[in-house]
């Protein structure tokens, strides 16, 4: 495990700048794969007011990881 992290360290410092593109994909992987296991979930429950709760919800997981990235690239640039 040592070794892999040194050798991923001293490797990927030159494309260092892909960094954040990597982890918008690997974040965006993450937000399909949850939205994927939830929707059929949306499909199961008839009632309108649990519906409009996950809805409610994905958005503000969806807007909580906009805010965090925004205010990270801000705080970076700062």
């Amino acid at each position: 495990m040592m070794v892999g992290a040194l050798l991923g360290y001293f490797m990927l410092e030159p494309v260092q700048w892909l960094l954040p593109y990597m982890l918008a994909i690997a974040a965006s992987g993450m937000i399909y794969v949850a939205v994927a296991d939830l929707i059929p979930g949306l499909h199961k429950r008839v009632e309108l007011i649990h519906t409009g709760q996950q809805a409610l919800l994905i958005s503000l997981g969806i807007l909580t990881v906009w805010a965090a990235g925004a205010m990270a690239h801000e705080w970076m640039h700062h």
